[in-house]
C-alpha cells in the first residue's frame, strides 16, 4: 500500500481504529524524513461509548512511542448524539487545531469503502452534486486512502500486526451509516460496487471542473465577495448551488436549503444596504455591486 504525499506540516486524524491506524503507520513508514514531513496526531473523544478513553489512551501511546505531538478533546456528547453532530463535533477540532499550529492540511483514513456508504447516505437523504463526491481533497483535508478497500486495509493491518480497537456502536444498526453498511452495500456485487466507483469518480471530476468556475466567478481580491449580477442572472439552481459553495468556502457549515432560498430571493429583492441573516452571527450585506459576507461583531 503505498501513497502519495508532498512535504508539509500534517495533522493526522486518529481514532484508535483499524482504518486510523493503518494510515499512521503508513505515514510514518513511507515518509520518515521529519525535516521534511512533519505529523501531529489528533484524536477526538466523542463522549459516546464509556469505553472511549481506551482509544485516547491508544493513539497517546503509539504518538509517543513515535515522538510526535498529541492533542486530544473530549466531546461528551452522550449517547444521544447524531452521527452529523458527532462528525461536525470532530471536525471542529480537526478545523481549530489546524489554525491553533498552523498545519498544512489534515489527514484521514476515509477508503473506498466509505466513499459508497457515504454516497448512498447522501442520496437517501436528497443530496446535491457535492454529495456525490463526498471526499474531494480541498484546501484543508486529504484522504490518501481512497483508492484502498477495507480489506485491504485489515490485511495490512494483520501483516504487520497493528493494534487497534473497534468501536461497537460500529455495528448499532440504528445509525443509518452502520445500516447501509451492514445491509445494504452486502447485496451488490463486485461488478456493480466497480461500477458505482467509476461513476463517483467521473462525478467528482466534474465537481472539480465546476469547482475551479465557482471561484473564478469571486473577487480575486476577497472570497467573502461576489458579484450580484452571476445570481440575478443565471439559472435558479445554478445560482443556489453557487451560494451553498461560496458560504463552504468560507467555512460555513450546517445551513438548510431553506437558508440558501432565503438568501437567494433576498439578494434580488432587497436594496443595497441591507442585511441578510445566514447563521451563526453571520450575515450578507448587499452592496451595490457584490454580496458580501459579514459577521456580527459581539
Amino acid at each position: 500500500m503505498r501513497i502519495n504525499l508532498q512535504p508539509g506540516e500534517y495533522i493526522v486524524a486518529v481514532s484508535g481504529g483499524v482504518d486510523s491506524i493503518v494510515l499512521l503507520n503508513l505515514l510514518l513508514n513511507q515518509f520518515n524524513n521529519k525535516t521534511l514531513y512533519k505529523f501531529t496526531v489528533a484524536h477526538y473523544d466523542h463522549g459516546i461509548r464509556q469505553d472511549s478513553e481506551k482509544d485516547r489512551i491508544l493513539v497517546e501511546n503509539i504518538a509517543k512511542i513515535n515522538h510526535l505531538k498529541f492533542f486530544y478533546q473530549e466531546g461528551h456528547l452522550g449517547i444521544t448524539a447524531s452521527e452529523e453532530l458527532a462528525r461536525q463535533s470532530r471536525y471542529n477540532f480537526l478545523f481549530s487545531l489546524q489554525k491553533e499550529i498552523k498545519a498544512d492540511l489534515i489527514i484521514t483514513a476515509h477508503h473506498q469503502d466509505d466513499l459508497i456508504e457515504t454516497v448512498i447516505f447522501n442520496i437517501l437523504r436528497g443530496t446535491g452534486r457535492v454529495g456525490l463526491s463526498p471526499f474531494m481533497n480541498n484546501s484543508n483535508i486529504i484522504h490518501p486512502l481512497l483508492k484502498f478497500k477495507k480489506t485491504d486495509i485489515i490485511n495490512y493491518a494483520n501483516l504487520h500486526h497493528l493494534v487497534w480497537r473497534d468501536d461497537v456502536t460500529n455495528f448499532d444498526l440504528k445509525y443509518s451509516r452502520n445500516f447501509i453498511r451492514h445491509k445494504i452495500i452486502p447485496m451488490f456485487n463486485q461488478a456493480q460496487l466497480e461500477w458505482l466507483i467509476i461513476k463517483i469518480k467521473r462525478m467528482t471530476f466534474l465537481n472539480q471542473q465546476i469547482d475551479q468556475l465557482f471561484l473564478s466567478l469571486f473577487n480575486q481580491n476577497d472570497k467573502t465577495k461576489i458579484k450580484k449580477s452571476f445570481i440575478n442572472n443565471c439559472p435558479d439552481l445554478v445560482a443556489k448551488d453557487f451560494l451553498t459553495f461560496w458560504l463552504r468556502q468560507n467555512n460555513l457549515r450546517n445551513f438548510d436549503k431553506k437558508a440558501i432560498l432565503r438568501l437567494y430571493k433576498n439578494s434580488q429583492l432587497l436594496e443595497t444596504g441591507k442585511k441578510i441573516d445566514v447563521k451563526n452571527n453571520y450575515y450578507v450585506l448587499i452592496e451595490k455591486e457584490y454580496l458580501a459576507l459579514n459577521y456580527y461583531k459581539c
